[in-house]
């Protein structure tokens, strides 16, 4: 019974995000004003924002926040996505030559892997920057790298303690 409880919240929580997703769609849509915008805005960042990600709807995550910041301050968010543009080039630069050492270092390990990078999101951006009192520039995360790699679970231990050992003899 708790399970079903539980799985009835969880569905729920997800309806209400995708209201509220639909809702921030149809704002943009109808070229709502920013001031009529807001509160909607406010409570995407706030609640459904962290909702949608409790219950690991990423991609709705990002597309409602950054509809939220695009909504709510649209100069902000034009500014900041054309400075994302802008650094995209550089960021698969430092992507590059930051990922050869690693990928080197995994392979003779011999572990099968993915090295994937992204850039971050208008709104992770500009909640940075307003949460910590930053200008663009001194905001050095502007792409997040993921490795996943395969490997049986008993030879789990012994890449990640090579890695340390590696690493401090380093």
């Amino acid at each position: 019974i708790l399970f079903n409880a539980s799985r009835s919240m969880n569905e729920e929580k997800q309806k209400k995000v995708f209201a509220h997703l639909s809702l921030l769609r149809q704002m943009k849509e109808q070229s709502v004003s920013s001031a009529e915008a807001l509160p909607a805005c406010d409570e995407a960042m706030e609640v459904y924002g962290p909702m949608a990600e409790e219950l690991g709807l990423h991609h709705e995550q990002r597309e409602m926040l950054n509809l939220a910041v695009e909504l709510g301050h649209p100069e902000d968010f034009q500014k900041l996505k054309r400075m994302l543009f802008d650094s995209e080039a550089m960021c698969e630069i430092v992507f590059k030559t930051f990922s050869l050492p690693i990928c080197s270092m995994l392979d003779s390990l011999g572990l099968e892997y993915t090295f994937k990078y992204r850039m971050k999101s208008v709104y992770s951006i500009w909640r940075k920057m307003r949460v910590d009192h930053k200008m663009f520039n001194d905001v050095y995360d502007l792409f997040a790298a993921r490795i996943v790699y395969k490997t049986q679970p008993s030879q789990l231990l012994s890449p990640i303690e090579r890695l340390h050992v590696d690493a401090d003899i380093a």
